[in-house]
């Protein structure tokens, strides 16, 4: 089967959490017999191939609006390739809505679409105020987001979102990579019946470490991530101003780079705890394995409804438990973590405090991390994608 991936950015370019999935999946489908090809919007026009894919860059105007700037890309790229594939997947939400046009100008090729953030009905993709489909809502969030020039086009873009939305409404199927999103795609009139729920993955043979604890003495609390406000990261440092007293050798260390970061620091500068916070900024893997190795447990604070969160996957691979605010879909830490109630501060000290100083439940999460991550290995959740995959064709033919 000829498969067209479709993607904003590809391997090395931009990596985050969706780089690493595309990746991993296109590589699997390379060495499963699928004939698999990359069209990304990432660098000047030309083609190459790494580890058995091929991969097709195409330039990108501008990465500001990335919904509506690559909505043309998308399309030209779309209709070019329709008589060498058989199925397209656009990955991340972002160019679903060139898709959604191409599937309205009768284009031949069945398309699913994965669903990693909130683009297809969301203007800054994050979701965080509840009422995406309000006009003043998506006016704020924009012009939060927007220099003073740029708030006239945000006006705009807030006026004809609506419009892009019902364009993404179009794609013949979806993968939600959690029920979280699935429920909130639904909820702003997607079609239920056209999204499965598949999560993300890992390739645990290569992900396999040494889950040993540091010894510095230290309870090592991490974050890893971008430092934005959705993601909550300033509730964990309140978190840890109120344990301070009754767990003086607790630490934390905050793995990543973001607007918010300066922000942060002036909090932890103001709460007095700079001795028990270490920023570290962006970090290369090397690095971050060693901090990954140290840690004792992993914090995810998000204010945000948290689409996946690759990072939980990373932590558990080294049998590190999990905190997470009950935005962040429940099911991916399952017996393996603890939940808080988002945006409460109390809550999430609580949770930090009961794990500190149990033991035993320490151990009972760290030995189901192994059980917990093995529902996202790539072989099998991979398997279930190209389910859908031949299901779309067969229904096609």
């Amino acid at each position: 089967m000829n498969i067209t991936v479709v993607c904003p950015f590809y391997y090395p370019n931009l990596i985050g959490g969706a780089e690493v999935s595309i990746k991993m999946l296109a590589e699997w489908l390379a060495s499963n017999d699928f004939n698999v090809q990359i069209v990304s919007f990432d660098g000047r026009a030309d083609s190459e191939t790494i580890n058995k894919v091929k991969v097709r860059r195409y330039p990108l105007i501008s990465a500001k609006g990335l919904s509506l700037t690559l909505m043309y890309p998308v399309l030209r790229a779309m209709q070019k390739f329709e008589g060498t594939t058989d199925l397209y997947h656009v990955y991340d939400a972002y160019p679903t809505i060139g898709a959604g046009l191409y599937k309205t100008l009768k284009g031949k090729r069945q398309v699913v679409a994965t669903l990693d953030n909130y683009a297809g009905f969301c203007p800054v993709s994050t979701a965080i105020c509840s009422a995406c489909d309000k006009f003043p809502s998506r006016m704020r969030c924009l012009f939060e987001q927007t220099s003073t020039l740029e708030k006239p086009l945000g006006f705009a873009y807030a006026s004809f979102y609506p419009l892009l939305s019902r364009l993404a409404r179009k794609v013949d199927k979806y993968i939600a990579v959690s029920n979280t999103v699935a429920e909130l795609y639904v909820k702003y009139g997607f079609d239920s019946q056209k999204i499965v729920v598949i999560p993300n993955f890992i390739d645990i043979e290569s992900m396999k470490v040494d889950g040993t604890r540091s010894t510095n003495k230290k309870f090592n609390i991490l974050y890893v991530g971008a430092v934005s406000r959705h993601k909550g990261i300033d509730l964990l440092i309140q978190a840890l101003k109120i344990i301070e007293s009754a767990t003086p050798y607790a630490h934390l260390t905050l793995v990543g780079k973001g607007k918010w970061l300066s922000y942060c620091r002036s909090l932890v500068k103001k709460l007095q705890i700079e001795d028990k916070v270490t920023f570290t900024g962006y970090v290369d893997n090397q690095k971050l394995r060693e901090i990954y190795s140290g840690a004792d447990v992993f914090v995810h604070p998000a204010r945000w409804n948290e689409p996946f969160g690759i990072t939980l996957l990373e932590a558990l691979s080294y049998e590190i438990p999990c905190i997470v605010s009950d935005t962040v879909s429940p099911e991916i830490v399952g017996d393996a973590g603890l939940i808080f109630k988002h945006e409460d501060v109390e809550d999430l000290a609580e949770k930090l405090m009961t794990f500190i100083t149990d033991e035993g439940l320490q151990g009972r999460l760290r030995h189901n991390c192994d059980k917990v991550l093995r529902r996202y290995d790539i072989d099998l959740v991979a398997r279930r994608i190209a389910n859908v995959y031949y299901d779309l064709v067969k229904d096609s033919s």
